[in-house]
């Protein structure tokens, strides 16, 4: 409850939600009162005026049948004459309180039910009209209405015989509206408090996913991604925040699992990129003491340092520049692109791979042109790569196949050969960088495992796909799928046409 007590920004949005419906509440009930009050008040006020309206129309209906300067007389005021007395019981209508008074004011006549007999002053002040309604009690006019109230009525007679005042006790009608009052306060007051205690536990009960959603916050602040909030449907309009934020969750979760695990690939990268710039250096230096220990005297042993210092050289420069290679196609530089005959390209290709390994077939099998926009460079290098792959990993002699095929708007270039093949697990990282099939870290078994990443960073620059499709001990299918811009019977048709 100490909420209650801090400044309304601070409320909780429950007490917020109960206040505001408590308001409303309270404010349409007192409007309802009022209105019904009102309309009551004046609904026995007009009644209790038709009443007086009735009597003082008919007593003037009554003097036009007496004698020129007449004024009625009333039964029981030590009078004999009883016609008014009838006529207003002919008439319908009842009166508490009747009084004459004649020009100059004096009272005349006067008849009252009641002991506490309403005063009504020497001035009566009914104006133009002739007519004027007011209230009053023992004392006089009175403003408000109290104990012994009467509603009076005094009207000028015809032919200017005088003035009649009725009157009508209202107190007994008033102390009903007075009733109803307390009553509607009574039963309002009790519907506000079954009300508060109804909004509390349905307000409650309604904002307990968001209590349950908060929970699962700190949770996930805490590093937990795997909660999820309830509930998660699009059928309210907690759910859909629900699914909303199960859906960001999910992202998030997705996002830190590739941010991990790209981390992991970085110090992974590190690591092997240490490794390999360390054996070359770690030669070099070897030869280099070698020198300085006295080879520089021994003509065969200099030759052999600067021969293994060179070589070393030459394989660290290597594996520098492949790794600036990757640096800057993974910052998306711009290519060297231009329309380039994948089929002559392949066609050199392999002929390049024939003349390393004469005792190998190759199979081609390609339409006469396919065009696609390149850097020719960067493409050579990729079917390079392909081809040595094969010569590097299955026996010397083993035939192999390489494809090319136009499916819809691309080119998809295979690679086949009759080797081992690559498990499901090799498949997943073959494209990975400084992975190789054979752990050993040597050069010899298998370079330096950069060469298929650059492959697939080079088909990705030219908004290509790269992949691999193989069996254990049934060889594999490398391929690369790049957009084409002209194929052969596009050239066809054009000549034809022109």
């Amino acid at each position: 409850m100490k909420q209650f007590f801090h400044r309304p920004s601070h409320w909780s949005l429950r007490v917020r939600l109960v206040l505001a419906m408590l308001l409303l509440l309270v404010g349409g009930l007192i409007a309802q009162a009022v209105c019904e009050y009102t309309a009551m008040r004046e609904h026995t006020k007009n009644r209790v005026d038709r009443q007086l309206a009735a009597v003082g129309e008919n007593t003037e209906e009554y003097v036009e049948t007496l004698p020129a300067g007449e004024i009625p007389r009333f039964a029981g005021q030590d009078s004999e004459d009883d016609k008014y007395d009838q006529r207003l019981a002919e008439g319908g209508v009842y009166t508490g309180f009747l009084q004459t008074r004649d020009r100059e004011g004096n009272v005349l006549e006067q008849l009252s039910t009641r002991e506490q007999a309403p005063k009504v002053g020497e001035h009566l002040n009914v104006g133009a009209d002739k007519v004027r309604y007011f209230y009053a009690d023992v004392n006089g006019e009175v403003a408000q209405i109290g104990e012994y109230t009467w509603r009076m009525r005094a009207s000028e007679l015809a032919d200017g015989r005088g003035y009649l005042i009725v009157g009508q006790y209202v107190h007994d009608d008033w102390e009903t509206l007075d009733e109803l009052r307390r009553n509607a306060i009574i039963s309002g007051s009790a519907i506000v408090a079954l009300a508060s205690l109804l909004g509390w536990l349905l307000v409650r009960q309604g904002l307990r996913p968001l209590v349950n959603m908060g929970i699962t916050a700190q949770a996930i602040g805490s590093g937990d991604l795997t909660h999820r909030v309830t509930p998660d449907n699009t059928r309210t309009e907690v759910g859909r925040l629900g699914h909303s934020l199960n859906a960001m969750l999910k992202q998030l979760e997705t996002a830190f699992a590739h941010q991990k695990a790209s981390e992991v690939k970085l110090r992974s990268f590190i690591a092997d990129a240490s490794h390999e710039l360390r054996t070359p250096l770690t030669s070099i230096r070897g030869y280099a003491e070698m020198f300085r220990r006295g080879a520089a005297d021994n003509p065969e042993d200099l030759a052999t340092a600067m021969r293994r210092i060179e070589s070393e050289s030459a394989r660290m420069t290597e594996l520098v520049e492949e790794l600036l290679l990757l640096a800057r196609l993974d910052e998306n530089r711009d290519l060297a692109k231009r329309p380039v005959n994948v089929v002559e390209l392949l066609t050199d290709s392999l002929a390049d791979a024939q003349a390393v390994e004469p005792d190998r077939s190759f199979a081609f099998q390609a339409p006469e042109v396919v065009v696609v926009s390149a850097d020719e460079y960067r493409l050579r290098q990729v079917f390079a790569n392909f081809l040595a792959n094969i010569r590097r990993h299955t026996p010397a002699g083993t035939p192999a196949e390489v494809r090319v095929k136009v499916v819809e708007q691309c080119v998809r270039i295979e690679f086949v050969d009759a080797g081992p093949g690559l498990t499901a697990d090799q498949r997943a990282q073959v494209f990975e960088r400084f992975w190789r099939a054979d752990k050993s870290r040597t050069r010899a078994s298998g370079g330096s495992g950069l060469g298929l990443s650059i492959v697939a960073a080079i088909v990705h620059a030219h908004g290509g796909a790269v992949g691999v499709d193989s069996t254990t001990g049934a060889g594999a299918a490398f391929w690369v799928e790049l957009p084409i811009v002209l194929r052969s019977q596009e050239i066809i048709s054009d000549d034809s046409g022109s």
